[in-house]
């Protein structure tokens, strides 16, 4: 899996960002950046029945 689709899956089970305090990480993210998170997570706010984010997950581009 590439880092978008590992953040794509990330934003698919913690739809919402989770507190960790403050220079900790989740051992879910601890390999992935926060900001690739929080991008996978507008991709998939944006995405249509999650049309947009399962093809992120596919390995797919999508040109809409």
């Amino acid at each position: 899996m590439t880092k978008g689709q590992r953040a794509m899956a990330v934003a698919f089970i913690y739809s919402e960002p989770k507190k960790t305090g403050r220079g900790q990480k989740s051992s879910v993210t601890e390999h992935i950046g926060s900001g690739r998170i929080s991008m996978a997570r507008t991709v998939l706010s944006h995405s249509v029945d999650g049309d947009l984010a399962n093809d992120v997950l596919a390995g797919g581009h999508a040109d809409r």
